[in-house]
């Protein structure tokens, strides 16, 4: 991919897939081959917290009470980090849009900036395999909240719920493309980027 063409038109894309699909890998190599800034929401959010601002300790306060974080905090996360990367040739949005309403909140975010999302990309896994690289991750990297079976099965359920809605949005708008996700993280990227190549003349 030109990074010439990135310093002149933003590329702003949404990354989609199940827990362990490689969401977070794939995002890691726009950044390092594209020069994308990768926008995580469990990232920004823990980051937030931990600077302690004051949307951050709002947010705090609410999780401690049970509470998720609403479409409106989510928006203000997103715009924050988005400010604070003016210069960015572009964004990939992971774990945002979450539901319908945050599809439009995004558009609007986007609109606001003179730009627009460009592609949703949903990297396409076997369950099985999904939930066997998550049980391999909890042991390499000692992440205690992959370690219980029961809760990694739980978060494949809310996923499929939660996020159903949104990919079919995507799709009837003809902005989402399907990722074969087996292979390794180079031959996964070089699907998606085929995919850009066929839409945008670079």
């Amino acid at each position: 991919m030109s990074i010439s063409l990135l310093a002149k038109n933003m590329l702003n894309i949404v990354i989609f897939g199940a827990p362990g699909s490689g969401k977070g890998t794939q995002s890691g190599l726009f950044v390092q081959k594209m020069g994308l800034v990768h926008l995580s929401t469990g990232n920004m959010l823990r980051d937030e917290m931990a600077r302690r601002t004051a949307l951050g300790e709002k947010i705090r306060k609410g999780m401690d009470a049970g509470e998720f974080v609403s479409d409106e905090q989510a928006a203000q996360l997103l715009v924050a980090n988005m400010n604070r990367n003016k210069s960015a040739k572009g964004f990939v949005f992971d774990g945002f849009p979450r539901t319908l309403s945050q599809t439009e909140i995004l558009d609007q975010i986007l609109k606001e900036r003179n730009t627009k999302l460009d592609f949703a990309f949903l990297l396409d896994l076997p369950a099985d395999i999904a939930f066997e690289r998550i049980m391999k991750r909890a042991v390499e990297l000692n992440r205690g909240e992959d370690q219980n079976p029961e809760t990694v099965r739980k978060r494949f359920t809310i996923y499929q719920e939660k996020t159903k809605p949104v990919i079919d949005f995507y799709l009837k708008q003809g902005k989402l493309k399907i990722i074969d996700g087996m292979g390794t993280p180079d031959d996964i990227f070089e699907k998606i980027t085929k995919e850009i190549k066929l839409v945008l003349d670079f």
